[in-house]
């Protein structure tokens, strides 16, 4: 577990714990984010803001075919009492019947600390696109 001193171990941890929710497809991901947090995706019309669309947002992703993680690289971070603001760059996996792939991803984030606990306000990802003819 990361020392109350150490932003980068902070937000490793937080990383860490979401990519198992999320390949998991755990509901119990919820529990990670703040009542009024903020998650960006990488993908058009990912924007969920709020309990109620996060639920929305997750459902959606676990229904598709595929489960998604993170590897990280480098987090950078630093903090004050009941916030920890991060910049993580490292790779999405996929994995689905077409086997797994992994594709670059950047994400900032903010945590903050409700009641002892370090929790998700604010998620903004990027995956690398610049290949794709219709990304705008």
């Amino acid at each position: 577990m990361p020392t109350e001193c150490d932003p980068s171990a902070r937000a490793k941890a937080s990383l860490d714990q979401l990519a198992i929710f999320v390949f998991q497809r755990d509901p119990g991901v919820l529990s990670e984010f703040t009542d009024d947090a903020l998650l960006v995706g990488s993908e058009r019309g990912e924007i969920a803001a709020g309990r109620a669309q996060l639920q929305s947002f997750f459902l959606q992703l676990f229904e598709r075919p595929m489960r998604f993680s993170w590897e990280w690289d480098d987090i950078r971070a630093s903090a004050t009492d009941d916030l920890c603001w991060f910049f993580a760059e490292g790779v999405v996996v996929t994995t689905g019947g077409e086997g797994q792939t992994r594709s670059p991803y950047r994400l900032s984030g903010v945590l903050k600390r409700v009641q002892g606990r370090w929790m998700w306000h604010q998620f903004h990802g990027s995956e690398h696109i610049a290949d794709d003819p219709e990304a705008v």
